[in-house]
């Protein structure tokens, strides 16, 4: 197998193994991997249990039953973590049974659902502000719709748009510009509910997707993220800024046509 694999008596000792476990945590013999076993792994698993009971439970689980599959944290003599999969399962030899362990390095795995997530954060977000994209916005507004107006629930719709927001790039600079932006989408998401949907549509426009709220409930809200804004100080490379917002509202069924 290339699998990293070892083998357990009913005694629940390890007394073999084969070349892939000696490789995977770069040791020099089987011998070494068989004394130091109990180093290969920190005290306590990340579940909060400590190593050698748990490790007790599942090789006894595995005798009884025939297998046993769970996640466990193996780690280098120089402590460097090796997040794996075990599996054992129970085999005849002669006249009783061992117990094979096999660990699947999953470090490989993880990095790589870690890349995609963070390709699908950055397919979804704005690189500048930290909010949802356009496109992201649009898909889940449409979805949104669809299932109020099914429901037949109001869903109230605002587009935010920054006040003379050329001229700050033109008096500032477009770095503090870019401060301006931030600061407001920041602004505007801490005045929303979890429920509420807040993206950058483009530019310095901004656009909120507010469920189950009328058409009253979104002017109150909209007047909320309003004040909030007009009183923010800003500070963008050594100055002070404030900024303004204009705010349109759409509420379905109200203004559908």
């Amino acid at each position: 197998t290339p699998l990293c694999c070892n083998f357990w008596d009913e005694n629940y000792n390890n007394i073999d193994c084969n070349q892939e476990a000696v490789n995977l945590f770069e040791l020099s013999s089987k011998q070494e991997y068989l004394d130091r076993f109990f180093e290969l792994s920190p005290e306590y698993q990340p579940d909060g249990r400590l190593s050698s009971e748990k490790a007790v439970e599942k090789i006894k689980q595995a005798f009884e039953t025939g297998h046993a599959r769970f996640e466990w944290m193996h780690q280098k003599l120089n402590g460097e973590p090796i997040p794996s999969e075990i599996t054992l399962v129970r085999v005849k030899r002669k006249e009783g049974y061992i117990v094979l362990g096999y660990t699947r390095d999953l470090r490989e795995l993880k990095e790589t659902v870690a890349l995609l997530n963070q390709l699908e954060r950055l397919a979804f977000t704005d690189g500048l502000t930290g909010m949802y994209n356009r496109r992201h916005f649009i898909k889940k507004e449409q979805k949104a719709f669809v299932n109020f107006q099914n429901n037949q629930k109001c869903i109230s719709i605002m587009m935010m748009d920054l006040d003379y927001f050329k001229r700050v790039n033109d008096t500032y600079g477009h770095a503090a510009g870019d401060e301006i932006l931030k600061s407001v989408s920041q602004t505007a998401q801490s005045a929303l509910r979890n429920s509420d949907l807040l993206a950058r549509y483009g530019g310095e426009e901004l656009t909120i997707v507010l469920a189950e709220t009328d058409k009253e409930q979104a002017r109150f809200a909209a007047e909320r993220i309003r004040q909030a804004v007009e009183f923010k100080v800003i500070r963008a490379y050594d100055e002070e800024l404030t900024a303004t917002i204009s705010i349109g509202i759409a509420t379905f069924p109200d203004d559908a046509s």
